[in-house]
């Protein structure tokens, strides 16, 4: 039996432009180039970037699997449909962002700030929400959880949640 080992799917250029932007704090650029390029697939697999302002970046349907996002500032962001499976997203700053229909299954959102975020119908099976922030802005409906999912939000009543999920919900206010 052959095992094809399937190929990281990674944009180069792409990735320079994102972190060009993200170092001059201004992703006007970028999201020009989106708004130019909307059936061009972003690329961005297992990209590294740690500490990076991303702040109202165009990632609509990107491809982030197994990015490092750990610290990025991704306030206000469009992540709608972004796979962002096994993404190391601990301590970013997602507030405000979109992330409707998301994959993050698998994903690392220890710390992560969630106030105002919208996660409808995102996919969590697997995702790690430990210390995370949220209020009453944050909007958690229609997600798929499964028992590998890890939720520690003291704040949890406060986000607009499914009543369902909620009581489905393993939650630990440690």
């Amino acid at each position: 039996m052959i095992s094809e080992k399937k190929e990281k799917q990674f944009d180069e250029s792409q990735y320079n432009l994102l972190i060009k932007c993200s170092e001059i704090g201004d992703l006007t650029q970028w999201n020009k180039w989106r708004e130019n390029n909307p059936k061009v697939s972003i690329l961005l697999e297992g990209a590294n970037f740690i500490n990076a302002d991303l702040a109202g970046a165009d990632l609509w349907n990107a491809n982030l699997a197994g990015a490092n996002l750990r610290n990025a500032n991704l306030a206000g962001a469009d992540l709608w449909k972004a796979n962002l499976k096994s993404t190391e997203l601990r301590s970013a700053s997602l507030k405000g962002s979109a992330l409707i229909g998301a994959n993050l299954a698998g994903a690392d959102l220890r710390n992560v700030n969630l106030e105002g975020a919208d996660l409808w119908k995102a996919n969590l099976k697997g995702a790690k929400l430990i210390s995370a922030i949220v209020d009453s802005q944050t909007f958690i409906w229609g997600c798929d959880f499964d028992d590998q999912t890890t939720f520690t939000i003291k704040e949890l009543y406060l986000a607009r949640i499914e009543p369902c999920l909620k009581e489905s919900l393993r939650i630990n206010p440690n």
